[in-house]
């Protein structure tokens, strides 16, 4: 009985692990639910799940019909097998069994009389747990764990699969955004001196006018808003400047509330006046890290296009939700990594969008108006894609439409003045870092003490690799500084990977131009960084690192 019990798990085992290796990363969580299904059907268990340990805790779930699962479980599975210390698998047969105690209390407390947990690990890149769960204790003397081990590689190599094309896919983003940014670094300064004179005589006159209107009347106000859409100007004008040279220099927290309050001033001064602009409220803890002046240009290009599509006046609605997303999500323009974010609706009334529109209305200067530019929607999803969020759209042909745009979001708290104090700091993680040349190494060092980190710097590779070679645990983070040489720095990075491969690895590069997206992904690079570094940038590239899963031990 066993023999056979035993043989048909492995014929399932083999048939799904096939299934895992055939499906693409994008249908692995799909896929993997399916597996777990079958496994538990060999084995007779009521519900099973894998749970990652990533931040947030990521779930793959599977039950029988007519069978949920209880609040905050599986989640909690995670730090049960903690507890039992469940490094090489475990069986409860019976918890009820079990000396009383949390383990207990916990198991009892979700229903399960039966538990067999496995741990899933790929060094660096995926740590979790496989778990099964019974409402009957196992009767019989037979363990599932040695069947059940058999399908734990097979999980963890389709969960590695995914992590690594999910890693690949948001380098290959950046180093696309670091060659668009350098490019258009080089045509904004030709252009940007004609217009700051503009601005500057528009600011100027406005200026003037001030002084010569009553204060609090209807022209004063009127000046009042175009001195600001002027500032508003200048500071689109530096930010074109910025965009060529930074990635993140000048994203910060933003309350959602101030970008709205903002937005409907400029708005309602500009759009037609037989066309309603409601925005709803937005409470004052809701909040997003971003540049200022690029959010607010997503949400005036929305609303604008919005309320050209209600043609003889109609309404347009703004408003705004914070919501968690456990799992990876596909949507209309890219796709959200779990995590909590913040959701900025626009919706309008009006004629709607056919599906020959919709597959290319955020294509560059494809438009359906005869004086429009085709820029609108293009320029939204750039500043969307550079902000690691996306968009989601639902419209139907007479029936309205309605922008989703999904950003990352982040603690009210954390609002702050311009500096240090605005930025993710460290708690005296270690970052190795490795810079030829010993000016540039200490005022690095500096940086990164700065923002709360202890630097290790080296100004030759043979010693870093030494270094890492007869301690590789004492630094938590990598950072390859031979921003000269793109070339001869992934080498480096691939020559520390290989060495100690359970830490992120950065490479700051002062072009990312002659490097292949693949060889950075293959040399083990998490981020590509701009040289000279920008300390927003570096914080917010550390700090994603920190936030990867967890990192082992071998």
């Amino acid at each position: 009985m066993a023999l056979s019990r035993r043989a048909a798990f492995e014929h399932v085992i083999a048939e799904n692990s096939t299934r895992l290796i055939n499906c693409s990363p994008a249908e692995t969580g799909t896929r993997l639910k399916q597996v777990l299904g079958e496994f538990s059907r060999i084995i007779d268990a009521d519900r099973a799940y894998v749970v990652l340990d990533e931040r947030p805790i990521r779930v793959h779930a599977w039950s029988k019909d007519g069978v949920t699962f209880p609040p905050g479980w599986p989640r909690r599975a995670l730090a049960v097998a903690e507890q039992l210390g469940a490094g090489d698998g475990v069986t409860i047969a019976d918890a009820s069994a079990l000396p009383a105690g949390t383990i207990r209390d916990a198991l009892a407390g979700t229903g399960v009389r039966a538990w067999a947990c496995l741990p899933l690990v790929r060094p660096g890149r995926v740590q979790g747990i496989m778990g099964f769960d019974r409402f009957r204790p196992i009767r019989n003397s037979v363990s599932p764990i040695p069947l059940a081990r058999l399908a734990s590689d097979a999980v963890a190599n389709a969960l590695e699969r995914e992590f690594l094309e999910r890693e690949r896919t948001k380098l290959a983003m950046r180093l696309e955004r670091a060659r668009r940014m350098q490019m258009i670094g080089s045509l904004a300064s030709g252009i940007a001196h004609n217009f700051n004179n503009i601005i500057g005589a528009i600011l100027g006159y406005s200026e003037m006018a001030e002084p010569q209107i009553t204060r609090g009347s209807k022209p004063a106000q009127h000046i009042d808003e175009i001195r600001r859409a002027a500032e508003r100007g200048r500071d689109l004008v530096d930010n074109i400047l910025t965009f060529g040279r930074r990635s993140d220099g000048r994203a910060r927290p933003v309350q959602v509330r101030t970008l709205l309050n903002e937005a409907a001033s400029l708005l309602r001064a500009s759009l037609p006046s037989d066309v309603e602009l409601v925005f709803e409220d937005v409470p004052a803890d809701v909040a997003v890290s971003g540049e200022p002046a690029q959010l607010q240009q997503v949400i005036l290009n929305l609303c604008t296009n919005a309320a050209q599509a209600t043609n003889d006046g109609g309404c347009v609605r703004v408003a705004v939700k914070q919501e968690q997303i456990a799992a990876f999500v596909e949507m209309s323009e890219g796709g959200l990594s779990p995590g909590r974010y913040v959701c900025l609706s626009v919706s309008d009334n009006g004629s709607g969008i056919d599906e020959r529109v919709a597959r290319r209305m955020f294509e560059p200067f494809f438009t359906t108006r005869v004086a429009g530019t085709g820029l609108g929607l293009a320029t939204v999803r750039e500043i969307v894609r550079d902000h690691d969020g996306a968009i989601n759209v639902q419209s139907e042909p007479g029936c309205g439409s309605r922008f989703e745009v999904w950003l990352p979001a982040v603690a009210a708290d954390s609002i702050a003045a311009d500096g240090l104090s605005a930025l993710p700091l460290g708690r005296g993680e270690t970052v190795l870092i490795v810079e030829s040349e010993r000016e540039r190494l200490l005022r690095d060092e500096e940086k990164l003490a700065a923002l709360g980190y202890e630097p290790v710097g080296f100004e030759v590779a043979a010693d870093a690799l030494a270094a890492c070679r007869s301690d590789s645990a004492r630094f938590d983070i990598i950072l390859v500084g031979h921003a000269s040489r793109p070339q001869g720095g992934v080498e480096l990075a691939r020559a520390l990977h290989e060495v100690s491969p359970l830490q992120p690895v950065l490479l700051a590069v002062a072009t990312a131009a002659d490097v292949s997206v693949d060889l950075m992904t293959d040399a083990g690079i998490s981020e590509v960084l701009h040289w000279p570094l920008d300390n927003a940038e570096l914080a917010a590239a550390l700090d994603r690192c920190l936030r990867t899963p967890a990192r082992l031990q071998p």
